[in-house]
């Protein structure tokens, strides 16, 4: 169970460093194409998409995530494609594929979990954006970092609902259920 949460959040942290990458490079090659903003709002867009399908426990749960969610995500950036809205609504269509159909667990649980990661990652994505092109990297890592934490809590609670006995509590249920006879 603890390699499972791990090797998830690990994968979550390598997502990030990749994030950062594209972001930095999205804007070297695409900015001066489309300008910065609608740029980067753009290379968010991509990021929350392919994070929503990479979050996904499946990848068929994934492609439905990605059916619904990319539609809003175009319509979204057309109405608003400055980074910041972007971010933002980003943020919050993220925390509700997540949390009402990536990840079901109990609401308030849920609710409370989305907005303290929502809240974490903007926040602190925040704090590093006005570094330039080296802020927007460490901006795009440090935000896909928050959002990698909740996969440490997931991971332990789908192996708890899904875990199956160890041998000898097979043994032992056996032996009573054939006793109870």
């Amino acid at each position: 169970m603890g390699l499972l949460r791990i090797d998830r959040f690990a994968k979550g942290v390598l997502f990030a460093a990749l994030a950062a990458l594209v972001a930095v490079a999205g804007v070297v090659f695409v900015g001066p194409i489309v300008g910065a903003g609608p740029a980067i709002a753009a290379l968010f867009g991509a990021l929350a998409l392919a994070w929503i399908f990479a979050a996904a426990p499946k990848a068929s749960s994934g492609f439905m995530a990605l059916l619904v969610a990319g539609p809003i995500v175009a319509l979204g950036l057309l109405a608003w494609p400055a980074p910041t809205p972007a971010a933002v609504g980003l943020t919050a269509l993220i925390a509700v594929a997540r949390g009402a159909f990536l990840r079901r667990g109990p609401v308030v649980r849920t609710v409370v979990v989305e907005g303290v990661v929502a809240i974490g990652s903007l926040g602190l994505a925040a704090a590093f954006v006005p570094g330039g092109l080296t802020g927007l990297g460490l901006a795009v890592w440090a935000y896909f970092l928050v959002q990698s934490l909740p996969l440490l809590t997931a991971a332990s609670h789908e192996a708890a609902a899904s875990a199956e006995p160890d041998a000898f509590v097979a043994a032992m249920n056996r032996a009573e259920r054939i006793l109870s006879r």
